[in-house]
């Protein structure tokens, strides 16, 4: 019996990028799935592009929920709410899938008894292409000390379990609300298999930028949460605040912000050798 995949698609004036987001899905040669867009409020021609799509698109399930903007995590409920199908993938309205996405990991779900499957990817859209290798993770411990390898547009979860552990609405966690259900899934013994394919293409914008630090306080408040629970001691803790602040002096270096680079680069206190030799190029203002 083949595998079928609910492709989930929150969208919030995403007009600029939006059509070729849909044209891969579009394109995937495995045709067991369907697409639930939720459009969150958008004031740009999201809804037209959307609707636009589906005419040229008979063939495929497609679902359009519009509604008032409610943040990302309440699109993606809603949406998973609406799915017919046991697998979720979720996909950003900026980002684009190989056409082999879906049969690869239809391949790897029949072969693994996973909870959540996910792959590598590349990124586009920045001053370079790059390959985003990613590695195993087994614990809570491997996310908050090694690093978030987890991308949502190259995640692919059971249906029952995102029904079970929701996305958060909570502001406070905005933005984070993806690393806050890793954490939760984790703590809760689900099986995580990575494919090391880059199936995905994510797109980096400079958005991001003016939203780095805000993003910072809302992944620090989902450590403190679940630290506050006991569901990890002090030194992991300290271990995770230390890797988020490293992350955005890397950020902020590779944006040629060298003096915001040397400050989160101290505040991340303890570093290894490698660590240490980016911190010196930053001094230096010496890009890496």
């Amino acid at each position: 019996m083949s595998v079928t995949f609910s492709i989930i698609i929150p969208v919030y004036n995403a007009a600029k990028t939006l059509a070729d987001t849909l044209q891969s899905i579009a394109a995937q040669t495995y045709p067991h799935f369907e697409v639930i867009c939720v459009n969150d409020g958008s004031t740009d021609r999201s809804a037209e592009i959307l609707q636009k799509w589906n005419k040229a698109n008979p063939k495929i399930d497609f679902t359009l929920i519009n509604q008032e903007n409610g943040g990302l995590g309440n699109a993606r409920n809603r949406a998973i709410r609406a799915s017919k199908n046991p697998w979720v993938a979720f996909i950003d309205a900026d980002d684009i899938w190989l056409p082999n996405k879906l049969a690869e990991i239809s391949s790897n779900l029949t072969k693994n008894q996973a909870d959540v499957i996910y792959h590598s990817f590349t990124t586009f859209g920045g001053s370079r292409d790059r390959n985003r290798d990613i590695f195993p993770i087994h614990s809570i411990e491997d996310l908050l000390t090694k690093g978030n390898p987890l991308m949502p547009s190259a995640v692919v979860i059971r249906t029952g379990l995102l029904l079970e552990f929701p996305f958060s609405e909570n502001p406070t966690v905005h933005g984070a609300e993806d690393f806050d259900l890793w954490l939760r899934l984790l703590q809760a013994d689900k099986k995580f298999k990575h494919l090391d394919k880059p199936l995905t293409k994510y797109r980096e914008t400079g958005g991001m930028s003016t939203r780095i630090l805000e993003h910072l306080k809302h992944v620090v408040n989902v450590i403190s949460k679940y630290h506050e629970l006991a569901w990890f001691d002090d030194s992991i803790y300290q271990k995770a605040i230390a890797r988020k602040n490293w992350e955005v002096g890397r950020f902020y270096h590779k944006n040629g912000k060298f003096e915001e680079a040397k400050k989160f680069y101290n505040k991340a206190g303890l570093l290894t050798q490698n660590q240490k030799l980016i911190q010196l190029l930053a001094i230096l203002k010496i890009s890496r």
